[in-house]
């Protein structure tokens, strides 16, 4: 099925667990809203996550509703993402979310996680991404609470900032999170 909008695709494709793929280009959403467990977004070019772009238009990128989890982002780049927690990406409570090869760029977050906020018992996995020119009060770049657990492998934090001077630029765990980081600076 063809679609116009990554968004009338998902609303297209609602009650099955499938994989999309966005061409070249430039993307605008606002708040999208995944409400379906097990969904692949991928860029055109999965080794070129520049060549594909999702401006989010000043507002969280990706939300959550209901059970969903099991989201894979791969290959392409979100950016202009603000919300309170999350600019970009919010992983709520008992959802996961694995992102790959992904650009995460000048995502804000009035409160926490400038790019990624990964609320108490919520999973998020990166490998091969990179966060830069993000901002938070804490967490500039990723920053995960309580009984979340972080695997970030072979990444980069690159100019991210928290107003707050004793809580974490590029990635931040609090209370008793899991943060495992590898080959990640």
């Amino acid at each position: 099925r063809n679609c116009t909008t990554l968004e009338s695709a998902l609303k297209a494709f609602k009650l099955k667990a499938t994989s999309f793929v966005l061409d070249a280009g430039t993307h605008y959403i606002s708040d999208l809203v995944l409400s379906t467990t097990g969904v692949r977004i991928m860029g055109r070019d999965v080794n070129n996550p520049g060549s594909t772009v999702v401006s989010c238009l000043g507002r969280r990128c990706i939300n959550y509703e209901g059970e969903v989890t099991g989201t894979h982002l791969m290959g392409f780049t979100l950016r202009d993402g603000y919300s309170d927690n999350g600019g970009c990406v919010r992983v709520n409570s008992q959802k996961e979310v694995l992102l790959t090869s992904m650009h995460l760029d000048n995502c804000t977050a009035s409160n926490k996680g400038g790019a990624v906020f990964v609320d108490q018992s919520g999973t998020l996995s990166m490998t091969d991404c990179v966060v830069r020119n993000s901002k938070a009060v804490v967490g500039g770049g990723v920053h995960g609470i309580e009984t979340s657990v972080m695997t970030i492998t072979d990444s980069w934090m690159h100019h991210c900032t928290a107003s707050s001077t004793t809580d974490g630029g590029g990635c931040l765990g609090a209370s008793n999170n899991k943060v495992a980081l590898t080959r990640t600076r």
